[in-house]
């Protein structure tokens, strides 16, 4: 049959907002995984890992 248009609940309504509110967050924390990714694999070791170049091929020193 085919949809029919009804109103939510209240119980219905806050479990919506809740798994809305979820899904936020694990958006948000994607995000920032990558981003921190894409940041570590601009840089990459030459020579043995003695040296770390950049995306465009000059020598950085990253941090920890």
């Amino acid at each position: 049959m085919g949809d029919t248009i009804r109103e939510a609940n209240t119980s219905e309504v806050r479990e919506l907002r809740w798994e809305n509110s979820q899904f936020k967050e694990t958006v948000a924390e994607l995000l920032l995984h990558n981003r921190v990714l894409k940041n570590k694999s601009e840089w990459f070791r030459v020579n043995g890992g003695s040296t770390w170049l950049n995306g465009d091929g000059d020598r950085v020193f990253p941090k920890g």
